[in-house]
């Protein structure tokens, strides 16, 4: 199991967007735990992100978040 994935499936499990930028960082090793997360490195996940929900989009898959 990937380190910082929940074993177990909630509906209150949620993370900002900034969260799962640092995360995946992390995984990548890119960051250690306590580093700060340069501005450059979030605007750079943050592209990234967009790019891949717009590939998602484009293979009518979309996510949701609850309303």
């Amino acid at each position: 199991m990937p380190v910082g994935v929940p074993t177990t499936r909630t509906n209150d499990f949620n993370l900002t967007r900034s969260e799962l930028i640092e995360l995946a960082y992390k995984q990548i090793g890119v960051l250690e735990d306590g580093d700060t997360l340069r501005a450059s490195l979030l605007t750079d996940g943050v592209k990234c992100l967009n790019l891949i929900l717009r590939q998602l989009a484009d293979e009518e898959l979309y996510l949701h978040a609850p309303v």
